[in-house]
């Protein structure tokens, strides 16, 4: 039976006050939540982020990668974007929500990755947390920080055998934690991540990226709810 608002069926996505409330599956239980958009790419364009130049792959946006709505972000080879708060997007992620996203892998190389990554305020592919898919199987969240690598939260080996099937990830940094989730297209959660961590040493609001490591991808929908756990 559809959540009732003052006796209205929500189906699917509506707006109350400012704010969208969306119908997600999870483990097959319709949960609805109410979040805040970074960006759907609805506006067929990407001018509120820096596209790394050192790249040799393309992306753009177009209906053919759209979880949701008209439009989603397609990133074919080598290729980054990054966008930080003051550039344009309609919010950037706050510490202490959850954010999520889909992603969906068009090559599935194994020696191919696709990262989203979330925090700080500089503008380069540094100095965040990064959610990353690796083909091979692997599914873990690094920091990044002044050039140096450190894995915080990982899979411990648990292998994902990963298809080109539509992916939601979640994504929360709280004062003393790290927490990732991935999930298929049935809403079966596949990966369930945590690590300790210092988030104090990025500022928030934080930036939002987006790299293709080679092979293909789509991405669209990327959002904060506020109500997950």
């Amino acid at each position: 039976m559809p959540l009732e608002i003052n006796g209205t069926p929500i189906e699917g996505r509506i707006e109350i006050g400012g704010t969208e409330i969306v119908e997600v599956q999870v483990n097959g239980t319709t949960v609805y939540l109410p979040h805040r958009t970074i960006d759907d790419f609805e506006h067929n364009d990407i001018p509120a982020y820096y596209t790394d130049p050192s790249g040799t792959g393309t992306v753009d946006t177009t209906s053919v990668a759209a979880y949701d709505g008209s439009y989603g972000v397609h990133f074919d080879g080598q290729r980054e974007i990054y966008s930080v708060p003051g550039d344009g997007l309609p919010n950037y992620y706050e510490r202490g929500t959850w954010a999520e996203f889909w992603i969906r892998p068009i090559s599935t190389d194994s020696a191919h990755s696709y990262w989203v990554a979330f925090g700080g305020s500089t503008s380069d592919w540094d100095n965040h947390y990064t959610v990353k898919l690796f083909m091979d199987g692997a599914f873990r969240v690094d920091r990044r920080e002044d050039g140096s690598l450190t894995t915080v939260a990982d899979d411990d080996g648990t292998d994902v055998s990963y298809s080109t099937q539509w992916y939601r990830v979640e994504f929360l940094a709280d004062p003393d934690q790290i927490r990732a989730r991935l999930y298929d297209s049935s809403g079966t959660r596949l990966e369930n991540l945590q690590g300790d961590e210092n988030t104090d040493r990025f500022s928030w609001p934080g930036k939002l990226a987006l790299r293709c490591n080679d092979g293909e991808m789509y991405a669209d929908e990327i959002r904060m709810n506020s109500l997950i756990v």
